[in-house]
């Protein structure tokens, strides 16, 4: 601050904590960086050229990951708000040492080895925004595919082992053909693609699918499964990240032969994207999903959602996490629990959750997740 301050004076500390140095009140505004909507109310409000990120818990003692959730979804915060921000030409993000353990030499820039919960925090893994591993056919046909064969199911096998009797669980396929090909090409690059080089991108989500379709069969044939979750994200908050047309033509039908694939061996499938989905909802429904994940309270209103496809449709989540799992009180987490029971529940077809996947390590402090056996 002392330095900013001696070149220029439109500086804005956005801070939970007032500044040590009475000078510097000035330019202090109090916001969380786990306060979306405040967040980019700040980020509007001043539209900064560069930003200096340096908000996070900074002590090494706790080995839970969800105690640093001020690292990881505080800066997923803060990178929502810069997109949303033109004026931004400069951010900054401090990391830290603890990113590798000590002695440990990184071999390259995205080469990490974090030996705490906080070193594993400050851990960046973002998919290519420009270009990633496949820019042509030829990066396609050299670049190493994953075997399905090679696939470790071995959790699965110790799943089948354990359960009680009547107790399934939902297999995952995460990464779908839609955000499977463009974090191996870049997003940029992969949307140009579309246009200019259709012959690639349909190689590569192509070949996606094919790799998919075969650990599917594997995983269906598992007597542990009961359901799956087909993973994709295609939309922000505001809208789809791509065509409906890409979609219709590229993910939905693919996505129809999974759900008569599992439905014919009597398994549920559910369908988990993040984001603004009103544009395809029907399309959705035209697939076949039994389960619609996970309703992004600041995307979608749920309740809305209720009355007009409800009735065709589970609705899975929608428990906040801008601030009820993350920085509310367990008391706070019941009450909108109860809440979304009470409007949604009624007549069927809900499935309390939060918005991010239950495997997620920054979904919130673990006091906010724990079951209520009184309930």
């Amino acid at each position: 601050m002392d330095l900013l301050t001696t070149r220029t004076q439109e500086i804005l500390n956005v801070d939970v904590e007032s500044p040590p140095k009475g000078e510097h009140a000035q330019f202090w505004s109090k916001c969380d960086v786990l306060d979306v909507d405040e967040l980019n109310r700040r980020f509007q409000g001043f539209r900064p050229e560069t930003v200096i990120h340096l908000a996070a818990k900074t002590d090494t003692t706790s080995r839970d990951l969800r105690d640093y959730v001020a690292n990881t979804e505080g800066t997923s915060n803060l990178l929502e708000a810069v997109r949303h921000t033109p004026t931004v030409t400069r951010l900054i993000i401090a990391s830290t040492q603890f990113t590798c353990e000590p002695g440990y030499i990184p071999k390259h820039d995205e080469d990490f080895r974090p030996h705490t919960a906080y070193g594993e925090s400050s851990k960046r893994e973002w998919a290519p925004e420009k270009t990633g591993a496949i820019a042509s056919m030829e990066d396609f046909e050299r670049y190493p595919w994953p075997e399905p064969r090679d696939i470790d199911y071995s959790m699965f096998d110790e799943a089948s082992s354990r359960l009680p009797d009547g107790m399934k669980v939902i297999a995952g396929l995460g990464g779908g053909p839609f955000i499977s090909s463009w974090s191996l090409m870049g997003f940029e690059t992969f949307c140009l693609a579309l246009g200019e080089d259709p012959e690639l991108a349909e190689a590569v989500v192509g070949r996606g699918k094919s790799i998919l379709d075969t650990v599917a069969g594997t995983l269906a044939d598992y007597d542990c499964v009961g359901a799956f979750l087909l993973g994709d994200d295609i939309a922000y908050t505001e809208g789809l990240m791509v065509s409906p047309g890409f979609l219709r033509k590229h993910l939905f039908p693919w996505q129809k032969s999974k759900c008569k694939q599992f439905c014919d061996k009597g398994l549920c499938t559910l369908y988990h994207s993040d984001g603004n989905l009103e544009q395809v909802l029907e399309d959705i429904l035209e697939v076949g999903f039994q389960g619609l994940h996970p309703i992004e309270p600041k995307a979608m209103d749920i309740r809305k959602l209720k009355k007009t496809i409800g009735p065709r449709i589970c609705l899975l989540g929608n428990v906040d996490l801008g601030y009820t799992l993350t920085r509310g009180t367990p008391e706070e987490v019941r009450r909108e629990a109860r809440q979304r029971i009470q409007e949604i529940a009624p007549g069927g077809g809900q499935g309390e959750g939060s918005v991010r996947v239950a495997s997620s390590p920054i979904g919130g402090p673990s006091e906010n997740q724990e079951h209520d056996e009184t309930e």
